[in-house]
């Protein structure tokens, strides 16, 4: 180690004498020529001491230019090692010297002070302490910048005592003289190398990701030279130039409040009195600033409150400005699950998980630059592909029934209902229309439920619609048909007691049977089957029965009797006779056989009557006008048979006494009293076949009383007016 720190010194030494230009080397030179001639002039009385201080001279001289050319190369190594690493070398204490080391540094130096020259052995402990200067510079990178100045002006001064004593002792005993002027050229030449030392720059390691600095970064310069000046320059992000001066030794500045966001710039270097840039003094050094967060904006098409029914689309904008480090990173994320990454600065991800329980999933959007700054964004993405579930409980679907009916809809939604809907449409009898919905809801949980009662005959449509925020919508529709009422069975009725020339039912089954619902039958005509359309005329009396079962199980039936009757109605005159011929006035009687028939019209010598009722069975008139009469009735039984009958008679003057006496004796003998026959189209014919073969005995009857009751006496002449009477009754 005491060899390491040995080498350190004399390596620190060739630095700070790098810092003189190469002025000082010509300075250098020039005064190792006046140090030769003050030998030579002191040592002219003596050849043998003047040819020991030319010698000396001679070396010293050349040793002069060797260290000045070192010097130079070695400040050149090192202008490069602080652009690369801007690190400081720092020595290590003396107490660790290796004495190693130190054997091999002396015989360095009395090679050189033997004029021996060694080149290569130069350049080969010049390349080992390249490698070792780097080594170590890591190892000791994380000292005091401070305690390294001082350590460094240290050892100089040891090196240097050390270097003196050296050269001394390896001169001749006798040459004490020669000895004092060789460490006066020393001395000189550290003076010179004093007067131009280096500035300093101190800063922080960038605290962010790939050189950046994400925080301001504390940088300072100090000038630590008396002689000369330390001059620097500063560019900041958007280009601002500023520069500075420090020109007293120990000064230092600080630069960073110089600093801004974006690639920052920091140039040193060192001027003498002439205002000349001292060589290699200049330096350079660049600080990339980025110390704001990325700029995030997150997107979907109808915003983070809305509901979706497929799969959303996020979009993510970004921007880190322009003198930002852009994006590294953009990271899309629901809790652990990575949704998708890219390395643009924008970018689109499919959110395809569903929402819960009416909350959207947490999306966590992370953007993070090149700098290491990062930004995060997290809002709820509402997603909802399931549909609403609807039911109606109570009935089954077209249900028929004669009795009243609770009906339960109901309704469930994983997330958040939009719209909820439920209600019946009524049809009553008449085809009326009435709607009725559900006003009153119950939750429990995730479902809502209402009900409703129905009782109303009719046909009822019932419905329950639901719609969730995201526009799901599920319906179910049920129909349910109530009838209490049995089925109505028509025109059977009608039937009832009515009589007609025969039977026949043609009707449509929807004609004579109503109901809401569908229906079967039964028709029976005297307990037998009867198919509709059958034709029935034989006559007779008949019983129609018709029974009707709904779908609602509600039945009906009707009954009718009616008469099959295809006989016409019969007329009976009385008081009148077919071609008789009457004293005096007439009292006409007209009268159906059957009271269920009637007549409908009498015509006497072709006028029509009028009648005093309507349907009636018997007809009365009275006639005593002496003429040629002819009545003819029209009469019509319930099965609207009809019947015309006529009869015709005269009414004449009043009788002589023989003919009143002769006409009793004819009826009594030849075919009774007036009017006791009936007269009708049947009759009618007969009396006129008979009236011939009676005439003559009715003469000769006549003849045989009339003389019997001249002989009985016509002295009883009451006897005969009553008698007369009697026979005129």
């Amino acid at each position: 180690m005491g060899r390491k720190i040995k080498r350190y010194i004399m390596i620190m030494l060739l630095v700070v004498m790098t810092g003189t230009s190469l002025k000082m080397g010509a300075h250098l030179g020039e005064a190792t020529e006046v140090f030769a001639k003050n030998i030579s002039a002191k040592k002219n009385n003596t050849g043998k001491t003047q040819n020991r201080q030319q010698k000396t001279a001679d070396q010293a001289q050349a040793e002069g230019k060797k260290r000045t050319i070192k010097d130079i190369e070695n400040k050149k190594a090192k202008q490069k090692n602080v652009e690369k690493k801007n690190k400081k070398i720092r020595i290590m204490g003396r107490e660790e010297i290796d004495e190693k080391e130190e054997t091999n540094a002396g015989d360095a130096v009395d090679k050189k002070e033997n004029g021996s020259g060694e080149e290569p052995e130069d350049k080969k402990k010049e390349g080992e302490t390249e490698k070792e200067k780097d080594n170590e510079k890591k190892e000791d990178e994380t000292e005091k910048e401070k305690d390294d100045e001082k350590n460094d002006r240290e050892d100089i001064e040891e090196t240097d005592k050390n270097q003196d004593q050296e050269e001394n002792e390896e001169a001749d005993e006798g040459e004490n003289e020669e000895d004092d002027d060789l460490t006066f050229v020393s001395n000189e030449i550290i003076k010179q190398v004093e007067e131009v030392e280096l500035y300093q720059i101190s800063y922080n390691e960038p605290d962010g990701k790939n050189g950046y600095y994400i925080k301001k970064p504390q940088v300072s310069l100090k000038h630590i030279s008396p002689n000369g000046i330390t001059k620097y320059r500063t560019v900041n992000g958007v280009g601002d130039k500023q520069e500075g001066i420090l020109d007293k030794a120990g000064t230092e500045c600080s630069v960073s409040d110089r600093f801004m966001e974006g690639k920052n710039i920091l140039e040193v270097w060192m001027e003498d009195a002439n205002g000349q840039v001292i060589g290699e003094s200049e330096s350079r050094q660049e600080f990339d600033m980025d110390m704001l967060n990325p700029k995030v904006k997150i997107s979907v098409p109808q915003g983070f409150r809305a509901w979706y029914p497929e799969d959303v689309p996020l979009s993510v904008e970004t921007d880190d400005g322009a003198r930002g480090s852009q994006i590294a990173e953009i990271q899309c994320k629901i809790g652990d699950k990575l949704v998708g990454r890219t390395e643009n600065s924008t970018a689109q991800f499919q959110i395809t998980e569903e929402a819960n329980s009416g909350q959207g999933v947490l999306v966590h959007v992370i953007v993070t630059d090149h700098a290491g700054n990062r930004t995060e964004l997290a809002d709820r993405v509402c997603l909802d592909k399931k549909l609403p579930i609807t039911t109606i409980e109570g009935i089954q679907d077209y249900l028929i029934t004669s009795k009243p009916v609770n009906v339960i809809y109901r309704a469930k939604e994983e997330n958040r209902m939009k719209e909820l809907q439920a209600g019946t449409s009524h049809e009553d009898e008449k085809g009326n229309t009435t709607q009725q919905n559900i006003t009153k809801w119950e939750e429990n949980g995730k479902e809502k439920s209402g009900s409703q009662t129905l009782s109303k005959n009719g046909i009822y449509k019932l419905q329950v619609l639901a719609e969730d925020m995201a526009g799901n919508q599920s319906k179910t529709e049920k129909q349910v048909i109530i009838d209490k009422d049995n089925p109505v069975i028509m025109h059977v009725e009608e039937l009832d007691g009515k009589y007609m020339k025969e039977f026949q039912w043609q009707y449509e089954s929807g004609e004579w049977i109503q109901d809401f619902t569908s229906y079967t039958y039964l028709m029976q005509l005297d307990d037998e089957l009867y198919k509709p359309g059958e034709k029935i005329e034989k006559e007779g009396t008949y019983t129609l029965r018709v029974s009707a079962e709904d779908a609602a199980g509600n039945t009906g039936e009707a009954r009718a009797k009616f008469v099959i009757d295809h006989t016409p109605p019969v007329i009976r005159f009385e008081n009148v006779a077919e071609g008789e011929t009457y004293e005096k006035e007439r009292t006409v009687k007209i009268q159906t056989e059957k009271k269920e028939d009637y007549i409908e019209a009498v015509k006497i010598n072709g006028k029509e009557q009028k009648l005093k009722k309507k349907n009636t069975d018997s007809y009365e008139c009275k006639l005593d006008e002496e003429k040629e009469y002819e009545i003819e009735v029209r009469a019509k039984d319930l099965a609207q048979n009809e019947t015309v009958s006529r009869v015709s008679f005269r009414i004449g003057a009043e009788k002589s006494i023989l003919q009143k006496i002769i006409d009793p004796v004819k009826r009594t003998f030849f075919g009774g009293k007036d009017g006791d026959k009936d007269v009708s189209k049947g009759d009618i014919n007969d009396e006129k076949e008979t009236e011939g073969g009676y005439l003559l005995w009715k003469i000769t009857g006549a003849l045989v009383i009339g003389s019997t009751v001249c002989i009985i006496g016509y002295r009883k002449k009451e006897y005969l007016k009553n008698l007369m009477k009697k026979f005129r009754k």
